[in-house]
């Protein structure tokens, strides 16, 4: 211990002229043993007070009621806490589960705004966080530090914002566009892309450490290369984009008339799904369209591991829908396309991982019944917890009872899947 603690410790135990209380915690917030400090006194009797004791004098308002617990049984927020935990193991479905009245306008408001991929997998999946996400605007707190990683988000933004580039660089400069350039004029315009992205990222948002931070744009050029370099047949007289905004989405917005004039579509036009009211926004990662525009082919990257065991993904349980939206958006936006091929493209996998969707007609036909039928249920008041819920990587689940998945899933689950039987099916599709 440093010279100067003891000595102002033992002047106050000099100075003290009745009483001397010394304390320590025993253990620190997650409960490990804290040591012992050199100066607290080993030869004096303790008193150890455990951390709920009912307190001799209350501190606040919360000490108080702590300590009279016939005057907390009294108050609303007791009753209604009481009420709450036995709603959430009753056998019955119940407003503490997600019941609420018939078309309430905070959910009403939240279905008339402009919807995305990240919205609709949640309407299908997990109504409960739909209501909390968007209709209660619940996000979870922006970075504050730079970060020691990059996280999913960061990374696939990064990898999205290159390519993006990179595309639209060899659109402008290449004869035939990006459909007909060569590895070598990729290459470079990937490596001025990267080059860029990474400069504009460094100036807007926390990096990680110098050394990490190559080591990851590395990867990102990586992947980019793979994305961009992937054999296929050229549409033809092909014409791509990248990163192209559809049904009124923000990044519309921001767009010069200049800019908006090269896309094949107004990207300031609404995009509705058939059969409902709901309007989409977006981007999409990549769109080929062929010069007589009657064929368009859409691709939604994904940075992520590619499907176990190679198994090809429909629309995975209602959580893959990206490419779907483009599709729709592709037959709202441009009439004269008969023909839409609509993949998803993994670069990290090892033997190609290029996923085109089968049927699409049926599929997204399918798809649009599944999204009328959720805004039905939702509008009703059914804003239950279904299986995207339990998921583990659900940014509300520190807002479902503790021990969700050991309990209350596991006796709340066979009366939600009941209650939204009529999405049943969407959630067993692979």
């Amino acid at each position: 211990m440093h010279d100067a603690d003891r000595r102002d410790f033992e002047t106050i135990c000099r100075t003290t002229a009745r009483q001397l209380v010394c304390s320590r915690s025993r253990r620190d917030a997650e409960g490990r043993l804290n040591g012992m400090s050199p100066l607290y006194p080993t030869n004096s009797l303790e008193v150890h007070r455990q951390r709920a004791r009912i307190p001799e004098h209350a501190a606040g308002w919360s000490d108080r009621l702590f300590a009279r617990p016939t005057e907390f049984d009294g108050l609303p927020e007791a009753k209604s806490s009481i009420s709450c935990w036995i709603d959430w193991h009753t056998g019955r479905l119940t407003s503490n589960d997600g019941l609420i009245r018939r078309d309430h306008p905070v959910v009403m408001a939240a279905l008339h705004r402009q919807q995305s991929a990240t919205s609709l997998v949640k309407l299908l999946r997990d109504p409960l966080g739909y209501l909390w996400q968007y209709g209660f605007g619940w996000t979870e707190p922006s970075e504050t530090e730079d970060p020691l990683l990059l996280d999913a988000l960061a990374f696939g933004n990064l990898l999205h914002a290159t390519l993006q580039d990179a595309v639209t660089r060899l659109e402008a400069s290449q004869p035939g566009g990006f459909g007909s350039a060569a590895p070598q004029k990729i290459l470079a315009a990937l490596d001025s892309a990267l080059d860029t992205v990474a400069a504009d990222w460094e100036q807007s948002e926390p990096t990680p450490p110098p050394v990490i931070w190559r080591w990851k744009l590395q990867d990102i050029r990586e992947l980019a290369i793979v994305a961009l370099t992937f054999e296929e047949v050229s549409l033809p007289g092909q014409r791509s984009w990248a990163e192209i905004p559809f049904g009124d989405d923000y990044r519309a917005r921001i767009l010069t008339s200049e800019q908006r004039a090269r896309l094949p579509w107004n990207p300031l036009a609404p995009v509705v799904i058939p059969g409902t009211n709901l309007r989409i926004g977006g981007s999409i990662d990549r769109l080929d369209l062929a010069a007589a525009g009657d064929i368009a082919r859409v691709t939604d990257y994904k940075s992520g591991k590619p499907p176990r065991n190679g198994c090809e993904p429909t629309l995975k349980g209602g959580a893959e829908l990206q490419r779907c939206l483009y599709a729709f958006a592709v037959r709202s936006l441009l009439p004269g396309v008969s023909a839409i091929s609509s993949r998803l493209f993994y670069p990290k996998a090892a033997d190609g991982g290029l996923y085109t969707l089968a049927d699409p007609d049926t599929v997204l036909s399918r798809l649009a019944e599944f999204i009328a039928t959720a805004v039905r249920l939702v509008a009703a008041g059914n804003l239950l917890p279904a299986p995207g819920a339990s998921g583990a990587y659900n940014d509300f689940a520190f807002a479902l009872p503790g021990g969700a998945k050991e309990s209350y899933f596991e006796l709340k689950s066979p009366l939600i899947a009941d209650r939204l039987a009529d999405l049943a099916p969407l959630w067993e599709m692979e």
